[in-house]
């Protein structure tokens, strides 16, 4: 039941929020050139201002329900880096294809058909190792806000929030945009 709350969660927040909660796809969407270098500034802000509002709120929710909620993380200790930073950049570059091809087709004129089919991708991606490492962030938001309420100051793990979810989401964002 995990995926189909998962899944129906990433729907629905699209469907009332909009779909520009990544700062990956922010990227590419700058470099396809279909928004501003500024908007991507805005956007990011605004990305990150939700994760750092949103996430006290999630954990609350789920700790009252008994659910512990963090961000994706990979462990140095088991992971090597160089498997960790292909495997994030890998990781984002095969999202925003997924929703370049579904989200700008014909296919894209179909909310419910696009989103739940980006949802189960997203899910398929986080949950196998396609790449050589497990639970990769392909949303730089999501290790970033986690770190900073798990520490209750500003994060301490950089291998995870900063060096893989930020620095291999922009190869891989633009590995996406040459496709």
């Amino acid at each position: 039941y995990e995926v189909l709350i998962f899944c129906s969660a990433i729907v629905l927040i699209d469907y009332f929020f909009g779909s520009k909660n990544n700062p990956v796809v922010s990227l590419v969407l700058c470099m396809w050139g279909f928004i501003k270098p500024i908007d991507v500034v805005v956007e990011v802000a605004g990305q990150m201002a939700g994760g750092l509002i949103g996430f006290p709120i999630l954990s609350m929710i789920c700790t009252k329900y008994g659910k512990e909620v963090g961000g994706p993380s990979v462990d140095p200790t088991s992971t090597p880096f160089n498997t960790a930073l292909i495997s994030e950049a890998l990781s984002s570059s095969l999202l925003t294809t997924t929703i370049a091809l579904l989200g700008m087709t014909a296919i894209g004129q179909y909310f419910w058909v696009k989103q739940p089919a980006i949802a189960v991708m997203i899910r398929l991606i986080v949950t196998r190792p396609f790449f050589g490492a497990p639970r990769p962030a392909m949303n730089p938001m999501l290790p970033t806000t986690s770190q900073v309420f798990a520490n209750g100051t500003r994060p301490t793990d950089i291998y995870g929030p900063y060096v893989l979810s930020w620095v291999a989401a922009t190869p891989g964002a633009a590995l996406a945009a040459a496709l």
